[in-house]
């Protein structure tokens, strides 16, 4: 039970039920957005879409919006990364078309993107720190070429010891703009952060006796050791419920996400998966289904795993009344997502 516990709580597994329904809800408002004219939103929608699952239609659609707020750099690199994909023989045919597509459209993005050369004069260029638009530009493409997009740019150079500079350009389609950064010597004005001031010392509690919490220990003579192993066994059996039922629910659950996913790759994927098709209800159908068996598993480990947790405490606390006084022994629940644990010393 805690060996399924743990492999329905994997990554793997998230990635293929509730992470597919998601990046297809998302890719479906990404084409919207595309029809619309949001490039910005639909450069969103798709990369959200893409940290989900890796597919070449999120990045298809990701690269043309890019392409289109004249993102030329960002585009080409888009469409490099889907050509080189290595796709499987039985990969759906909206990868094959959305990497043909790729290979056309990376010609079109390419002629756009301009040059710049960036050169600082004063101190030794690797000591100086530039920023191109407010990003850090990288010693090594000093004083060489390098691709950008057309437009207005703003490139900064400071050193130490240097007055700092900054200039503004402007880069035509195809350009080649070269710009020099001169930084004379003197001293810049240095921002120093103060120091946070130390606050108050905090008031400590004063400790019980044996430096337990004096309802830890009422907690413990109140408890017999009989009562406690006969409370452990019941949680043992709410834990082995609870365990069983997130199984097969769990398991419910991947059959129907098996089964969405079949018929929307049917209905044509992410591309061609129109909402006025029969299979798209379906797909929503079964997502839904899939999603309302995922809480039910959800549930149920978590229970189940509370349940073990507080029988192994009860169970450990039973054994070690008669030999440990109740102030030797302290407990701190840990939960989180798909987990449950306590740790404490006895």
């Amino acid at each position: 039970m805690l060996a399924m516990l743990g492999a329905f709580s994997s990554p793997a597994w998230a990635q293929s039920d509730e992470d597919r329904a998601n990046a297809r809800a998302l890719a479906d408002q990404g084409v919207q957005a595309f029809s619309e004219g949001r490039w910005q939103d639909t450069v969103d929608l798709f990369d959200r879409a893409e940290a989900l699952i890796d597919a070449p239609t999120h990045l298809l659609y990701s690269a043309r919006a890019h392409a289109k707020l004249h993102h030329y750099i960002k585009a080409r690199e888009l469409y490099l990364r889907i050509t080189r994909q290595q796709l499987a023989p039985d990969a759906p045919k909206a990868f094959v078309k959305a990497q043909a597509s790729a290979a056309q459209e990376l010609k079109d993005v390419e002629p756009h993107i301009g040059q710049l050369t960036i050169t600082v004069r004063g101190p030794d260029p690797k000591l100086a720190q530039v920023t191109l638009d407010g990003s850090a530009v990288h010693s090594a493409l000093i004083g060489v070429a390098r691709p950008i997009d057309p437009g207005e740019h703003q490139v900064h150079a400071q050193a130490s010891g240097f007055s700092p500079q900054t200039k503004k350009i402007t880069v035509e389609d195809a350009g080649k703009v070269s710009v020099t950064l001169e930084l004379a010597a003197g001293a810049p004005t240095a921002v120093e952060a103060a120091a946070p001031g130390a606050g108050p010392p905090s008031k400590a509690l004063p400790p019980s006796a044996g430096g337990v919490p004096a309802t830890t220990k009422e907690a413990a003579s109140a408890s017999g050791p009989n009562t406690q192993r006969i409370a452990a066994y019941v949680a043992f059996g709410v834990g082995a419920v609870g365990l069983g039922v997130g199984t097969i629910f769990g398991l419910s659950s991947k059959n129907k996400r098996s089964q969405a996913d079949d018929a929307f790759r049917q209905c044509g994927g992410a591309t061609g998966c129109m909402n006025d098709d029969p299979l798209a209800e379906q797909v929503s159908s079964l997502d839904a289904s899939a999603r309302t068996q995922k809480t039910v598993s959800i549930v149920g480990f978590v229970a189940g795993g509370l349940g073990v947790g507080a029988g192994v405490a009860l169970f450990v606390l039973s054994r070690r009344h008669d030999d440990a006084p109740a102030s030797s022994w302290s407990i701190t629940p840990r939960l989180g997502l798909g987990r449950a644990a306590i740790t404490g010393t006895f």
